[in-house]
């Protein structure tokens, strides 16, 4: 949700004709500040796909996690659903943008190769080379580019997790804190396409904060159970030091992986963090993170202009209710896409399931209910 927030302030700058980089005022700042949440959720990331790993080596857990189970896992929850999306835009392309005022919508509008150019960038986003292939965020849904990025981490994290199997505490989270310091330090003395945005070196820190918490989360180096008011205050510290950075802070890259590895500890510690992140609303909304994440962004003009007539022209007080607005329209479009579009697929054995329900049907429309191989075969008198 601070996504979208952070979207939302963005949409606004532009109808308001100023540049987005422009703090404006606090509330401003704040939300431009939501950017970051997509930083949260590589750390997150890290943290969910290197904990089963973490407990087989750490612990010697009889039961294996199988590369192809967990590769077969990934391919079954994220990829239908994204498929559906390319096609929802690809037919948002062919139904409207294509036909909107030339420039209206970077390429496309007016183009008469339109239908090349829709088909290449849809297939560089069906297999996550946006940035590989044309050096640029994906056209059609931007935010997609940050979904390229966790492909290539999702490929990768069973081998970074073999960390997990170095026996000595301090040896194995010196190596991760080291993956957290290094990378942004080449990229501010090197760079180079390594570190163009496009390849996960850019942003392997914040996923090794997931890393290191997973470490010291089952090594019990912080307990759950004496929750303190008093370590409330550390989150909220980390979220005000993230409002505070300025975007293009290089010392900002290399403190944000370690502000929310220690927000992230505390929340676990804190009375009311712990308790508002366990709320029923909060997890539900997280677990239709993916669907909000996929078309919040393509919802965002429309939407703005439904919120428009409630607007104030005091600034900061729209940044606070128009926000407020996008949420109460989005969330519930966006559950609706969820339950349709997401759900099915979180079942593990939905592909078991749907191949079941194929070969019922198979049968259904065989003469006189024979099996299948029986009404190919001749019929004898």
């Amino acid at each position: 949700m601070a996504v979208v927030a952070g979207h939302t302030r963005d949409f606004m700058m532009f109808h308001l004709g100023l540049p987005p980089e422009e703090p404006v005022n606090f509330m401003g700042r704040t939300l431009a500040a939501g950017r970051f949440g997509v930083h949260l959720f590589f750390a997150i990331s890290g943290f969910i796909l290197a904990l089963p790993f973490a407990k087989q080596m750490m612990f010697n857990e009889p039961r294996k996690l199988r590369l192809k189970d967990y590769y077969l896992r990934r391919i079954t929850r994220i990829e239908p659903p994204y498929v559906i999306h390319l096609i929802f835009l690809f037919l948002l392309c062919v139904l409207i943008y294509r036909h909107l005022p030339a420039g209206a919508h970077y390429s496309l509008s007016q183009n008469p190769h339109w239908l090349g150019f829709t088909s290449s960038h849809i297939l560089a986003s069906f297999i996550y080379s946006n940035g590989f292939i044309f050096g640029d965020r994906p056209f059609f849904n931007l935010v997609l580019w940050s979904l390229e990025i966790e492909v290539q981490f999702y490929i990768l994290a069973p081998f970074l997790a073999r960390v997990f199997s170095i026996s000595s505490a301090w040896k194995r989270r010196a190596i991760i804190a080291a993956g957290m310091v290094v990378p942004p330090l080449l990229n501010r003395h090197h760079g180079g396409v390594l570190f163009s945005g496009a390849f996960l070196l850019s942003y392997i820190h914040y996923f090794l904060a997931g890393f290191l918490l997973v470490d010291l989360y089952l090594s019990k180096v912080f307990s759950l159970e004496n929750r303190r008011f008093k370590w409330d205050l550390i989150p909220l510290a980390a979220i005000l030091c993230v409002i505070g950075f300025r975007r293009s802070d290089w010392y900002f890259d290399n403190f944000l992986p370690w502000l929310i590895l220690i927000g992230c500890i505390f929340s676990f510690r804190g009375r009311i963090s712990s308790w508002f992140l366990s709320r029923p609303v909060v997890t539900t909304i997280g677990g239709m993170c993916y669907t909000i994440y996929l078309y919040h962004y393509v919802m965002l003009s429309v939407v703005l202009r439904i919120a428009r007539p409630f607007e104030t022209h005091i600034l900061w007080l729209d940044f606070v209710i128009q926000p407020l607005i996008v949420a109460l329209i989005t969330i519930p479009i966006c559950a609706m896409l969820f339950a349709v579009f997401e759900r099915p697929f979180m079942r593990r054995d939905w592909p078991a399931r749907f191949w079941s329900f194929i070969r019922r049907k198979e049968v259904a429309v065989t003469p006189a209910g024979l099996a299948p191989q029986q009404a190919e075969a001749p019929v004898e008198r």
